[in-house]
């Protein structure tokens, strides 16, 4: 059996990579991250609207051609579609061409994946929407910045340190930023043993690297005073045989959705309860 599980991993941008000038004391690259992340907002938004016109023209217009087709007292009145998405496999491509040229920062694979997922969405929600049971998805700041694992690269350097690179600009942009072509290196911090063993296992080929996403933590840390700051979550997928797994009916698990804590889980073993809070 197939196993996709996420980690959430705390990462610092590496200082190594060039700066063109410093702001308020950051990178200018921080700066240029952000500046995507809200891209990705605007990037999302319009193309749930396109999604929404492109449905509602199209409705309009059928129901248009029924109407001649009454008028005429004719069954088969020849039809036009109001514009040709004949060689597009589907709606999401269509959207991309169209904007893709206004986010020439972003990678384009990212503009791709965001499209398609879009389309997603909408056609998931299309019911409700026309029905009136719901609205349009509307998306807020501090969108996450997903990543295809073929745009994504690991590495563990000697001084104890795991790196991973995105590939989040286009060429265009990382030339001007004087990038290298292998993206924008992060460094991440903070791991737990567990965390640890499991990137360890994705270095090792055991567990495979499956879509990343990037985005910011603007909460504050009450020791330090500074923002969280970037984080990933970074996902994995493993095979795992479980053909010889059996329940065990002393072991209990609890969970509870509420309000002030999230996430309440809570399970009996060996005659220990042991409790965790997200």
């Amino acid at each position: 059996m197939k196993f996709i599980k996420v980690i959430k991993i705390y990462a610092n941008l590496d200082n190594v990579q060039p700066c063109l000038k410093e702001i308020n004391g950051k990178n200018s690259l921080y700066y240029d991250i952000r500046s995507l992340q809200n891209d990705v907002r605007r990037l999302k938004n319009y193309s749930m609207r396109m999604c929404f016109d492109y449905d509602q023209s199209q409705y309009d217009y059928f129901k248009y051609m029924e109407r001649c087709k009454e008028e005429l007292g004719v069954s088969n009145y020849p039809q036009a579609y109001p514009q040709d998405f004949s060689k597009y496999k589907s709606f999401d491509g269509f959207i991309y061409n169209a904007v893709a040229k206004d986010y020439p920062a972003m990678n384009k694979e990212i503009v791709a994946s965001i499209t398609q997922k879009i389309w997603e969405e909408y056609k998931k929600d299309k019911k409700q929407i026309i029905s009136g049971e719901r609205s349009l998805r509307s998306y807020k700041k501090n969108q996450p910045i997903p990543n295809k694992a073929k745009r994504c690269k690991l590495e563990y350097v000697d001084d104890l340190n795991y790196v991973l690179h995105v590939s989040l600009f286009s060429r265009e942009k990382l030339k001007e930023l004087g990038l290298k072509p292998g993206g924008v290196r992060f460094i991440l911090r903070d791991q737990t043993d567990n965390e640890r063993a499991i990137l360890d296992r994705i270095l090792s080929g055991e567990y495979k690297l499956t879509e990343t996403q990037l985005a910011y933590d603007s909460r504050i840390n009450h020791r330090t005073k500074k923002p969280l700051g970037w984080y990933f979550c970074i996902g994995y997928s493993f095979e795992m045989d479980t053909g010889n797994l059996s329940l065990d009916k002393n072991k209990i698990l609890g969970v509870d959705l509420g309000i002030t804590n999230v996430l309440y889980l809570g399970w009996s073993k060996d005659d220990q309860y042991k409790k965790y809070m997200f």
